[in-house]
């Protein structure tokens, strides 16, 4: 399992897709879907839709990525930092 990645991937510069699942971080309760990621479903059904909505939604894309940012600024100020926390 990858989930300590997130931390990371949510630190770069690229949307963020994450798929359902049943395990859960500390630091999830922070983020919102379609705010913080793309949410996809478990089974993977919604993957090409969500693809394409982000394909075709740059603005909403970009508009994640500045809150997203806003939030790991929030938490750096605070100390935590991608990894910290594991």
């Amino acid at each position: 399992m990858a989930a300590y990645r997130l931390p990371y991937l949510l630190a770069g510069s690229a949307l963020v897709f994450k798929q359902q699942s049943p395990y859960y971080e500390h630091f999830y309760g922070d983020l919102q879907p379609w705010i913080h990621y793309v949410p996809i479903k478990r089974d993977l059904s919604d993957l090409e839709k969500q693809l394409k909505w982000a394909m075709a939604n740059d603005d909403k894309v970009l508009i994640n990525y500045m809150y997203t940012v806003a939030l790991l600024k929030t938490k750096s100020k605070a100390g935590v930092t991608p990894g910290s926390e594991v």
